[in-house]
């Protein structure tokens, strides 16, 4: 077999790197063999006989036949060569990793775990923030620059990123986590380049920027001090999502359900009449009328009558069933968010708006004969 080109083991993805070496080295370490279909499937028996996970093999199997492609376009493989290797197939996965996930209350345990007072506090607490308010990978968080943050229609966002694969996507950054940036970039004196830097043990700003094992390292300190177990940067990136959720869900309710507690076996609850105010209404009716005499006994009239002219959607009565069977007494707290493992016996329709109290806009014309 002819050597390889050099490029063919730099790709630009460090796994994919990784796996090409880690094949290089077993394939030097055989007998002397054919780059071909059967190579690779004893490749992937030997992965199988270390133990690895499948998502690791499958990662390496891809890593073997894009080394493949890239032979063949070279005029090193042949097509066909390329080809079987490529209908190699990765090891099966079995079941679904659930990975982790926190709570709103533990987010801000987390939040307050770093020290306000330090400089290198303001700027972990900044990764913190942006990570779990952001729900921003590693990669992405290390290369953000000054310039990545703007403002877009009265709304703070990381403008134009370029993740994962290539794709360009822009973040909204809610405000909170705006004033953790401030508070970090006042205290650094950052106005341009990498928005996150290396803070020495005297609170000194050196460098051009941090690495991903700053942000592991960063990540993992604080879990420990807020006693969470096995906590990955990633995994704020779950959160982020979840709560991002369970957000889009709640603003669909017109009040808050969470607000509410059963009271006490035998006593009465405080809460008064009429307390709330419903959607309002407001609704604009016209009409045109014109009368067209034909003789003395003889009318033509002319309507034109709209009805909701601005097409304004006036909303119904949301739905006043806090509960949804038995609910246990004392199960919501007021200061935690309202989920389904705190709050069971919550009814999904509480609070929720399901219909309008009017119609759309609504035109209609008509002749009318008068005699």
């Amino acid at each position: 077999m002819a050597p390889w080109p050099p490029q063919l083991f730099l790709p630009p993805d460090r796994c994919y790197r990784h796996a090409i070496e880690d094949f290089v080295a077993w394939y030097c370490s055989e007998p002397r063999l054919a780059f071909n279909k059967t190579v690779v499937l004893r490749y992937r028996l030997q992965l199988e006989s270390r133990g690895l996970a499948p998502a690791t093999i499958n990662i390496r199997l891809a890593a073997v036949r894009r080394l493949a492609y890239e032979a063949a376009d070279s005029g090193l493989l042949s097509p066909e060569l390329a080809a079987s290797i490529g209908r190699v197939k990765g090891a099966k996965k079995l079941g679904i990793r659930l990975g982790n996930w926190l709570t709103a209350h533990e987010g801000k345990i987390l939040l307050g775990t770093p020290d306000a007072g330090s400089v290198r506090g303001k700027r972990d607490y900044a990764v913190l923030a942006i990570l779990l308010g952001c729900g921003l990978r590693r990669s992405e968080l290390v290369h953000l620059r000054m310039q990545d943050l703007q403002q877009r229609e009265e709304h703070w966002a990381f403008v134009d990123l370029i993740g994962k694969g290539g794709h360009v996507r822009t973040v909204p950054v809610p405000n909170w986590v705006k004033t953790a940036i401030d508070q970090w970039t006042l205290a650094a004196r950052i106005e341009t380049g990498r928005l996150l830097r290396c803070v020495n043990k005297t609170g000194s700003i050196w460098g051009e920027g941090i690495t991903e094992k700053v942000v592991w390292c960063v990540v993992r300190e604080f879990a420990a001090k807020a006693n969470l177990q096995r906590l990955a940067p990633h995994d704020l990136r779950r959160t982020c999502a979840g709560l991002a959720s369970w957000l889009a869900e709640f603003i669909s309710r017109w009040f808050n359900p969470s607000a509410f507690l059963l009271p006490v076996a035998g006593m009465f609850g405080n809460a008064g009449r009429n307390q709330f105010l419903g959607p309002n209404l407001t609704e604009l009716d016209t009409s045109l009328f014109k009368t067209i005499r034909i003789s003395e006994r003889w009318n033509l009239q002319f309507r034109a009558e709209a009805f909701n002219i601005l097409n304004r959607a006036n909303f119904g009565q949301p739905s006043i069933g806090v509960y949804a069977g038995t609910p246990s007494p004392g199960a919501i707290a007021l200061y935690e968010l309202p989920s389904q493992s705190s709050c069971p016996n919550v009814s999904p329709s509480a609070g929720v708006i399901t219909s309008t109290a009017t119609t759309s806009g609504q035109l209609q014309l008509a002749l009318k004969l008068m005699f």
